[in-house]
């Protein structure tokens, strides 16, 4: 174990947040353990939406049972002999387990798929040694593994409750103060943000009041606006910020058309040329990231 990933881990169980072991669907019994300060809050809150949207089925709310892994390229800036910057991606929640357990299809969740293919795209200007893998849709594939090991993501909620597809607003706030030490400690060169939670607990425990926008080519249409460098708020380090939309939304390609390339995955496609340009390459070699 890495000496990031002891601090991860020791810092998980110092404040109360580290995930839980899945107890075969007793949700009740893993929110027993779950040690977090704010989790009845967040309970309460998610149990009140719950009943106003009168689903008519019976609430669920399950603490955080996956981890947040660091692999060896993301910890040494390594893969296959290529310097690579670190990525960290920050999303919103994760599904109910039981959403995942009831397909037995080997195709990737869609929100997980087109991060890879973010992730890729963004990684590809930096490897020189091998072409970088294509999107995948398979669970099982090598390609979805290689990506996985090449950045981390975290999520700003540490729960999740079988509501709307998004925590009510209070869920986000009380764990976002949880973003500040996690991003510390991971020291990432890059920070990408999926949704508007996201965002803004980020901006409001990650970084600085600082921050300039960076010179980046647009790519059919898509705003340099998403790019800024910012300051870390605990170490005065700099990273650049990318801004986005959940993964599926339409909204972060208001003027891109479908027909972008070849690829069969259209979302996957956008991706890739959506980091097609190597700001983010320059910007570490002229020592600003």
């Amino acid at each position: 174990m890495s000496e990031m990933q002891r601090q991860l881990d020791h810092y998980y169980e110092r404040v109360g947040i580290a995930p839980v072991e899945d107890r075969k669907g007793n949700y009740d019994e893993m929110f027993s353990v779950f040690c977090c300060p704010k989790k009845d809050d967040c309970r309460k809150v998610c149990c009140e939406e719950y009943k106003s949207l009168d689903k008519g089925e019976k609430f669920t709310f399950s603490p955080r049972m996956d981890g947040v892994e660091i692999n060896r390229c993301y910890k040494n800036k390594k893969y296959r002999g290529d310097s690579i910057p670190r990525i960290v991606v920050v999303s919103l929640s994760a599904p109910m387990p039981s959403a995942e357990k009831k397909s037995l299809s080997l195709k990737l969740n869609p929100h997980w798929r087109e991060t890879l293919a973010m992730v890729r795209s963004l990684l590809h200007p930096f490897i020189t040694s091998k072409p970088f893998p294509r999107p995948v849709e398979n669970k099982e594939s090598k390609s979805k593994k290689i990506v996985e090991e090449l950045f981390v993501h975290v999520r700003t909620a540490k729960c999740c409750s079988n509501g709307s597809s998004q925590e009510p607003r209070q869920v986000y706030k009380n764990c976002g103060c949880y973003l500040s030490e996690e991003l510390r400690i991971l020291a990432p060169n890059v920070i990408v943000t999926q949704g508007d939670s996201a965002h803004d607990e980020s901006k409001e425990h990650v970084f600085g009041e600082g921050g300039i926008d960076t010179e980046v080519e647009e790519v059919k249409g898509i705003a340099n606006s998403i790019a800024r460098i910012v300051d870390l708020r605990e170490d005065n380090g700099k990273v650049c910020w990318l801004r986005t939309y959940h993964p599926r939304s339409p909204r972060f390609y208001p003027q891109a058309g479908s027909k972008i390339d070849s690829e069969s995955c259209v979302v996957g496609a956008k991706r890739k040329n959506f980091v097609c340009y190597k700001h983010i390459h320059k910007l570490m070699k002229d020592g600003i990231l």
